[in-house]
Order: C-alpha cells, then sequence, then structure tokens
C-alpha cells in the first residue's frame, strides 16, 4: 500500500497528496492495518497528526483487534501516545493504564 510505503519514507508530501488525489486515508492491509496503525507504532508523529487531520479513523482495528494507539502502547511511542490521546483516543477495557 503506497499510503504506508509513504509514512515509512516520512514523506507528509507524498501522504497529503495521495489523500488529496483520492487515495482512502483508512485504506488498510491484509492484516486490516492502516497507515495510521504503522505511523503510531513506529513513532511518527508528524504523519500520524497528518493522517488525523486528513480523515484517518483513530479506532480502526486490525486483524487482531489493535488500535493505533494499542500499536503506540505496545512499542513505547510516548509521543505518539500522547497525539492520539489528544484526538481522542482512548484504551478500551483494562488492556492498560496510560499516563502520559
Amino acid at each position: 500500500m503506497i499510503l504506508c510505503e509513504a509514512v515509512v519514507a516520512r514523506d507528509l508530501g507524498l501522504i497529503k497528496a495521495l489523500v488529496t488525489f483520492g487515495a482512502n486515508v483508512n485504506a488498510a492491509d491484509y492484516d486490516s492495518r492502516t497507515a495510521l496503525h504503522l505511523a503510531s507504532s513506529t513513532g511518527n508523529v508528524e504523519a500520524l497528526t497528518m493522517l488525523l487531520e486528513l480523515g484517518a479513523d483513530a479506532r480502526a482495528r486490525d486483524r487482531m483487534g489493535g488500535s493505533p494507539l494499542d500499536d503506540a502502547i505496545r512499542e513505547q511511542q510516548y509521543r505518539a501516545m500522547q497525539a492520539l490521546y489528544d484526538a481522542g483516543s482512548r484504551p478500551e477495557g483494562e488492556k492498560v493504564r496510560v499516563c502520559v
């Protein structure tokens, strides 16, 4: 998925261009992981913020039921956790308590 490749490359211009020209910001790969999952798990806060601004769903779930926030927590990406929390994402159930 080219949007995920743009996230990995940290190419904010390409991310914006892809979505502007019709790429689905919530498109998912074979594991139902979105570009926002990838940005969250790698701590790419700039891409994460842009994806949210472009309409990415912070509540998207992957094949295993994980959200972008779950990925940020698992990978200890504190700035990503904070950005997702600021955008209204919250951990569900008794998974984990987050102090950021």
